[in-house]
């Protein structure tokens, strides 16, 4: 439960900073699929990797 929760925080920063959300995401990610090992986290798992991912590869660059 605490690992989805964290999911969700790091998607919500994803605006505001994408480099702790990006972080968060990919935490989430890969906790949930090795410690949880739900069924369920199976399809949340490839959405929170991707979402990672692209967070911390965000082109937009803060002035």
């Amino acid at each position: 439960m605490f690992i989805s929760v964290l999911g969700i925080v790091g998607a919500a920063l994803a605006l505001k900073n994408p480099a702790a959300s990006g972080i968060l995401q990919l935490i989430s990610a890969v906790l949930g699929l090795f410690v949880g090992f739900f069924v369920a986290y199976f399809m949340a798992f490839p959405f929170l990797l991707i979402g990672g991912i692209l967070a911390l590869a965000d082109p937009r660059k803060e002035h």
